[in-house]
């Protein structure tokens, strides 16, 4: 007997909205590096592990989103973009962890997808979540100009510019099995030249242990070396964009996945 559609329902809502940025720049002999934080110890969710710059949507981003952007919009472009494989997706990430599962718990868990029409809002604020988040933990802010004293403050002249720098990846689900679950949103980030992640951002000491930059590639066989714990969401996402020789070539692939 399958669940009843409240009792999905409550699942869907205990499910936490998140935003997770890419932040790719051309390595000293082209390849694509991407930015990688290594989490705290004490951490809750992904504890030690190599990870890329996000978080979980707050309050706050769904009221600055509320303000001006649609989230009919965002959610009919979230909808499209997911049918698109070269989308990082549920599915597909399910098909390519079975066996990774498989070896480590004798099982395959459930996937319990949240349709993305369930919470438009959400679709909205995760662009919000992701450009906070990016400045929160690296110090790069995709606006134009000065970089903003408080982001509960921004406007659309602010955040539009920001966002436009984002390009949509896909969506992951934590499965079921895990105690703390996240509806994540992916987004690639383009270094521009002269930028560089500070060492001092206002989430760094809570929520970055270590940085480095490393191709997805040179990462991929550190992690299976065992010098480089990663999450399996993050070795997925990784594995989709190894193929990529250069950052414009990656860059081209997604270039149509935008916010304006």
């Amino acid at each position: 007997m399958g669940a009843r559609p409240e009792d999905l329902e409550a699942t869907w809502r205990s499910i936490r909205h998140a935003a997770t940025v890419l932040l790719v720049r051309p390595g000293a002999d082209g390849r694509p590096e991407f930015y990688f934080m290594r989490r705290p110890d004490t951490m809750r969710a992904f504890a030690g592990v190599w990870a890329f710059a996000g978080g979980a949507v707050e309050p706050g981003d769904r009221a600055l989103a509320a303000e001006w952007i649609d989230p009919g919009r965002a959610t009919a472009l979230a909808e499209a973009w997911e049918k698109d494989p070269a989308s990082v997706e549920m599915e597909r990430f399910l098909a390519w962890a079975a066996p990774r599962f498989r070896e480590r718990s004798g099982r395959v868990p459930e996937a319990v997808v949240p349709p993305l029409g369930f919470d438009p809002p959400a679709n909205a604020a995760v662009w919000v979540t992701a450009v906070r988040e990016l400045y929160e933990e690296t110090g790069i802010w995709l606006g134009d100009g000065a970089t903003p004293a408080a982001f509960d403050r921004l406007g659309a002249a602010e955040l539009g510019p920001a966002v436009g720098r984002l390009r949509f990846l896909g969506r992951l689900v934590t499965p079921s099995h895990q105690p703390v679950r996240f509806n994540t949103r992916f987004f690639l980030a383009r270094l521009e030249a002269g930028d560089e992640p500070a060492a001092d951002g206002a989430d760094r000491d809570r929520e970055v242990a270590a940085t480095t930059w490393r191709p997805a590639a040179e990462a991929l066989a550190a992690q299976a070396a065992g010098g480089f714990p990663m999450a399996f969401p993050t070795r997925f996402v990784l594995e989709r964009l190894a193929a990529y020789a250069t950052v414009d070539a990656l860059w081209a692939a997604y270039a149509g996945r935008r916010l304006d």
